[in-house]
């Protein structure tokens, strides 16, 4: 829930005459209501989440517990008559954030939801919803993805991009561009979706965060059209190799591996719980017939877990 999709409702007790009844507050007639929201689905392709996380937040800014139900079913909000205050006699606002309880290693094609129906009511009556204004939210799942890099020069630059997965390839919700088989770069990714700044890059000699290095200078270009781009400049000459750890809170929600840990952005994590990606510095030109690295591709996905190098990406 560090991102989410949010809810605003103003609910206002009206009359026969479709007027504000103002002693609909909490001195007076106001009741304990009951909120139900529900919603309709449009899935294309592959949906792999099945249970959806909610909380709210009341008149006076009071957050509520989460809330843990079932995909296909309604949003349920128990609200206190005190939310209908004598400030705003027969009104009162809610505002409903929520996302999906999405599995790190199962992807989960784009989904389009809107509500469908809400319906308010409190021990007495039930009231209307009689404004709704149209709109829908689509829902990505989210892989920030990066290579490694061999270079014969002392400076070069690695781009990561955001993508999402989708299967049917005639859904009309994924992106037009494929980076990896049936994944798509999200150019609608913005700051707001998660970033990376120059403070969340530690430079270390292997793939533990702890092991910090001199000798590497970095800088991030700020994200367009779904891409970051980091610079990397080498300023001590002997060094042959290092690894950038990306330790930002602000990517969690874009952490995908089928076999990796949990997201871990702390100094002393390694590659297996966070973003990250290597960079060899190679005197010469060597034959690399024989050798595995980054590059474009067609085919599947294979993880491989058993490698000491566990910032290789491997493919087939």
């Amino acid at each position: 829930l560090n991102k989410t999709a949010l809810i605003e409702l103003n609910i206002t007790a009206q009359n026969e005459a479709n007027k504000t009844t103002k002693n609909y507050n909490t001195k007076c007639y106001a009741k304990d209501i009951e909120v139900n929201l529900s919603l309709s689905k449009i899935v294309n392709g592959d949906i792999n989440v099945s249970k959806k996380k909610y909380y709210f937040i009341d008149m006076n800014d009071t957050k509520s517990e989460i809330n843990v139900t079932k995909l296909d079913e309604p949003f349920v909000v128990d609200y206190n008559e005190t939310n209908f205050t004598t400030e705003n006699n027969g009104s009162t606002n809610l505002q409903i954030y929520f996302n999906f309880d999405r599995n790190i290693s199962i992807p989960s094609s784009p989904m389009e939801l809107n509500i469908s129906e809400i319906n308010v009511s409190d021990k007495n009556t039930s009231l209307v919803y009689l404004n709704k204004n149209d709109g829908n939210a689509t829902f990505y799942y989210g892989w920030a993805y990066t290579s490694d890099i061999v270079t014969l020069k002392n400076e070069a630059n690695e781009t990561i991009k955001m993508l999402v997965p989708d299967s049917n390839h005639s859904d009309y919700l994924k992106p037009s561009d494929e980076i990896l088989y049936n994944w798509y770069l999200n150019k609608k990714h913005q700051n707001l979706d998660g970033n990376i700044s120059n403070d969340d890059l530690v430079v270390s000699s292997d793939y533990n965060a702890s092991h910090k290095i001199d000798g590497i200078d970095t800088n991030v270009t700020s994200i367009k059209n779904g891409k970051i781009v980091i610079d990397v400049k080498r300023t001590k000459s002997s060094l042959k190799f290092a690894v950038i750890h990306i330790l930002s809170p602000n990517l969690k929600w874009m952490w995908y591996g089928k076999y990796f840990k949990e997201y871990n952005d702390s100094n002393k994590s390694t590659c297996l719980s966070h973003f990250c990606f290597s960079i060899s510095f190679e005197d010469k030109k060597t034959d690399t017939n024989n050798s595995a690295g980054s590059g474009t591709f067609s085919g599947s996905e294979v993880n491989i877990t058993n490698t000491k190098k566990v910032g290789i990406k491997f493919y087939r």
